[in-house]
């Protein structure tokens, strides 16, 4: 794909997007798995950005969640 200036871009696509293997995902933490845009291992889809997954204890249930 060209811009306005005859510059080549390289697509940007969102997350959960489909992809190929040339395009590049918005998200920088994100990249083409499968035909899709995917958050890198260790993050997670955050309303539409990847965002880094962490645990946390609940004491309701005495065992640990992600967030």
């Amino acid at each position: 794909m060209y811009d306005v200036y005859g510059v080549y871009v390289v697509p940007k696509v969102l997350l959960n997007g489909p992809c190929d293997a040339g395009d590049e995902c918005l998200s920088q933490l994100a990249q083409c798995v499968r035909g899709l845009c995917r958050c890198n291992e260790d993050y997670y889809d955050r309303q539409g950005v990847c965002g880094k997954s962490y645990y946390y204890y609940n004491n309701d249930n005495n065992n640990y969640k992600t967030r």
